[in-house]
């Protein structure tokens, strides 16, 4: 079967993705390309991904591209890279490798290829889309504009000069995506520019099988879990904060911490690990943070079910999926308010909810959910029907093949 609407076929779309396989990989991009490329298939669509680094054995339809270049093109490829290198340019010598990489892709294997969606990021869509190949998509995942000060980096020569690679990206693109309105307008605003074509289309969440799903009965009173990196974007300190707040006030309370720990520079300039963070604000209270790391996607969503609270605490977020897997699962989530997570949370319906970089207010609504089971089953059921209704990934599926053949019939016109 092949997907049409005004009798343009789609037989196959590229989907860019920072690594591979999902479930393996704590990124955001990847989960999304995972679920995407589920649903498209079952749409009559043979998507194809381009994998920047793979972490396991090659699959079908899965295509690493640090191992797409080979011969005298990889032979050149090297000599290149010495050479920038020897200049300090490593962000060029990437974005020069991804290009080749997709084109040999493109050019080679990608004859029924349609068009390629690919990240923002470092503004690697424009070399894509100067090469003329197939259509370029950019789906706005998050813009460093946004995402870097969230981490705290300094707003520098680098950063302005990714910024600038980034709307760069976005001029030579021939469409643009989001999946909520605040980073679309955001991106205008920031940019200065119309996009007058982009469209907004949420992220899809696969539904979760009841029997995975929470259940008050099943939870730990006592127990909540974050999931996220110990990073200022993520907020992890902002958890650790609550989380102080919440022991001193209830001493039956856990805190199960699920994510990588890149470090945490504070605003005076100090850099904390994790443990060192825990330790100068829990205290006594230390031994009930219990600090898991990277999980596979089955024993997190296990985590999930078992626990009273589900925190996210990011500064910043674009549409995040520790959002929308806790509210796939039904569970009570306690989030910010801020970015894409407003248009996918709200205060007293599907959660509770406060304002970023307030650990006082997360430790609130943490402390009302451990209080008032109903409360938490309510807000959870409620999240479970926004999940399904909203997010469903072939609905999702079926919004974006709409939007990639307006954008092909746009394309042929031209």
């Amino acid at each position: 079967m092949t997907a049409f609407a005004s009798g343009l076929p789609i037989r196959s779309v590229a989907l860019f993705s920072p690594a591979w396989p999902a479930g393996e990989v704590a990124n955001g991009i990847v989960s999304y390309v995972a679920v995407m490329r589920n649903a498209l298939r079952r749409l009559g669509v043979s998507p194809i991904v381009l994998a920047t680094r793979l972490d396991s054995a090659p699959e079908s339809g899965v295509l690493p591209l640090d191992r797409e270049l080979s011969g005298e093109s990889a032979a050149a490829w090297k000599r290149f890279e010495s050479a920038v290198c020897q200049r300090i340019d490593p962000e060029r010598a990437r974005a020069v490798h991804v290009d080749r990489a997709i084109a040999h892709v493109l050019e080679n294997r990608g004859s029924d290829v349609s068009l390629i969606e690919m990240e923002e990021s470092f503004g690697w869509a424009r070399r894509v889309a100067r090469r003329g190949v197939v259509p370029v998509v950019v789906r706005l995942h998050g813009p460093w504009f946004l995402n870097g000060p969230a981490r705290g980096v300094p707003v520098d020569a680098r950063f302005r000069r990714r910024d600038r690679a980034e709307r760069q990206g976005l001029l030579a693109a021939s469409a643009i995506s989001a999946p909520c309105r605040d980073v679309l307008e955001r991106t205008q605003r920031h940019f200065e520019l119309p996009l007058e074509d982009a469209a907004v289309i949420p992220n899809p969440i696969e539904p979760v099988p009841a029997a995975a799903q929470w259940h008050l009965a099943a939870s730990d009173p006592g127990e909540i879990v974050f999931v996220g990196r110990f990073d200022r974007h993520k907020g992890g300190d902002r958890m650790i904060e609550a989380f102080a707040r919440v022991a001193a006030e209830r001493p039956d309370t856990r805190l199960t911490f699920v994510g990588p720990d890149p470090g945490l520079v504070d605003p005076r300039g100090r850099r904390w690990t994790l443990e060192e963070f825990a330790q100068e604000c829990l205290g006594s209270a230390r031994p009930r943070l219990r600090w898991l790391g990277l999980q596979p996607s089955d024993r997190v969503r296990e985590l999930r079910r078992r626990a009273r609270v589900v925190v996210v605490a990011s500064r910043y977020e674009n549409f995040p999926y520790a959002a929308l897997e806790a509210m796939a699962m039904g569970c009570p989530l306690v989030s910010t308010r801020t970015g894409g997570l407003s248009e996918v949370v709200e205060d007293g319906r599907n959660a509770l909810t406060c304002e970023p970089n307030d650990p006082a207010g997360l430790s609130r609504c943490i402390l009302a959910l451990l209080a008032d089971g109903e409360l938490a089953a309510r807000l959870g059921a409620q999240a479970l029907r926004d999940s399904r209704e909203r997010y469903d990934p072939d609905v999702v599926a079926r919004a974006t093949l709409d939007f990639y053949r307006g954008v092909l019939a746009r394309t042929r016109a031209a």
